[in-house]
């Protein structure tokens, strides 16, 4: 008889699903959320890409996806360079750009995320800003290009939600290589002291067969655009019986799918 799920169940309808194999990442102190740097780190320059997407991970279940924020206020900006920059280089252009920002627009929280631009290997910076209030008709493209120094900025049309934090917590490279050009022990993820507000979810108990149920019912809305992307975090694992690696399932994301159907079926 299959173990029931574990169902984390937020106020707003999200639900985590845990299977009942799940067994966490060891928790190291300095890679996730940044700070010294691991034993494996520690005789290289640059963070190991293994420690890079567990970085990530840790970042959206433990982190971005216990906060709420008013989306309606929020803007999703990218601001990339114009030449090559160090890591230090690049976080003191971004101190200059927020410290500008913050006298035109006070009290304006962040959230900002380090990526490494296909082609050129350069930095770039994505931030979801938090103002206080309705999003002012100044700060604008052409506000944001002339307070970025150090390239070019652009402001995303599409209204923010979630998924731009599942987007910020995903490893978009594709890469083989067994570092990353990120320095060890740097934070590739930051959050301002009060950006948006912290929730716990309820816990619960779904049959094994319920939880896959629902699973495929969110994966189809989504495919039919009726719903929102599923983020499912996976890990390898080595099958004892076979000597083969295999894919495990640790947790399974979904937002709420119900106003998109709605609108749609008007």
């Amino acid at each position: 008889m299959d173990k029931d799920w574990e169902v984390e169940i937020y106020p707003d309808g999200r639900k985590t699903l845990i299977p009942p194999t799940f067994t966490p990442y060891s928790r190291v102190k300095g890679v996730w959320f940044g700070g010294r740097p691991t034993n494996s780190q520690s005789k290289h320059e640059f963070m190991l890409r293994a420690d890079y997407r567990k970085t990530l991970t840790a970042w959206y279940r433990e982190k971005l996806r216990h906060i709420v924020v008013d989306f309606v206020l929020c803007r999703f900006v990218t601001l990339t360079l114009d030449r090559d920059m160090s890591w230090y280089e690049l976080l003191d252009c971004f101190t200059r750009f927020m410290a500008v920002l913050s006298r035109a627009f006070p009290n304006t929280e962040y959230l900002r995320a380090v990526e490494v631009q296909k082609g050129t290997q350069r930095f770039h910076i994505h931030i979801v800003l938090l103002f206080s209030g309705a999003v002012p008709k100044s700060f604008n493209l052409d506000w944001v290009n002339a307070s970025w120094k150090c390239g070019m900025g652009h402001i995303r049309k599409k209204q923010v939600d979630e998924g731009a934090f599942q987007y910020l917590c995903k490893d978009k490279e594709e890469s083989n290589s067994k570092h990353t050009l990120f320095p060890r022990g740097r934070q590739v993820i930051a959050i301002s002291r009060n950006f948006g507000k912290i929730v716990m979810p309820t816990k619960s108990r779904m049959a094994s067969h319920e939880a896959e149920r629902l699973i495929g019912e969110q994966m189809e809305l989504y495919k039919a655009g009726l719903g929102d992307y599923v983020r499912i975090d996976m890990s390898w694992f080595p099958d004892i019986q076979t000597g083969e690696m295999k894919k495990h399932r640790n947790r399974i994301y979904l937002r709420g799918t119900s106003d998109k159907k709605n609108e749609k079926e008007k």
